[in-house]
């Protein structure tokens, strides 16, 4: 009787930590989900590069960046995060170029290498400062501002280089598009926010209404 007791006690512990050890796990998921978004599967612009650049470096120690974009279809996520980011650079000499991808799944890709330059301006990664997730709260704030008060939806963000070689953000927003769905009961509100990506300055901001 003793030793039934002695296992019924074990077992009843047992359970005792296995339920906490459970509710640690789900709390842990529930705060990360909470600090991305609601979604681990996406990551900015900036975490996907220090997830690459090494191997960009290896590639190519001087190496110039002429495009960051997602490779696909884009997230629309309010955030301007992605689940993966390409990188589209090009040799220091401007002879060779290729595409390095950050898959949050798969890790780094990347293309064969191709025997001329990117034909595009190009940027230091010295000179990108603003992430896409600063750059999307820059959009936010000037859509309310000065087009759209109410607005509500998603973002596209793609980086480029001007003709003085600074990068810049061309965050791309729609009111019927937001975290991977389509609202076709909202009224069309779209448009683009440019932003300097190095000082983090509105460039210009375009709205329309369907």
């Amino acid at each position: 009787m003793k030793n039934t007791n002695f296992v019924i006690s074990v077992f009843i512990a047992l359970l005792f930590i296995g339920s906490v050890w459970l509710s640690g796990c789900t709390e842990q998921q529930s705060n990360e989900q909470s600090n991305t978004g609601g979604n681990s599967n996406l990551i900015s612009a900036k975490e996907a590069w220090n997830n690459v650049k090494d191997e960009i470096s290896n590639w190519d120690s001087n190496y110039r960046i002429a495009r960051v974009r997602t490779f696909g279809t884009s997230e629309d996520d309010v955030y301007a995060r992605e689940s993966n980011w390409e990188f589209y650079v090009e040799s220091s000499d401007g002879k060779k170029s290729t595409s390095f991808t950050y898959y949050v799944k798969k890790g780094v890709s990347k293309d064969p290498d191709a025997s001329f330059g990117t034909g595009r301006y190009t940027f230091s990664p010295d000179d990108w400062i603003i992430d896409s997730t600063q750059a999307a709260q820059i959009a936010m704030d000037a859509i309310h501002q000065n087009k759209f008060p109410d607005f509500d939806g998603g973002f596209q963000a793609e980086l480029y280089a001007d003709e003085n070689n600074t990068p810049y953000w061309e965050i791309h927003y729609s009111s019927q598009s937001k975290n991977g769905h389509i609202y076709l009961d909202k009224p069309l509100q779209y448009g683009m926010v440019k932003i300097n990506a190095k000082a983090g300055e509105v460039i210009s901001v375009t709205g329309y209404t369907d």
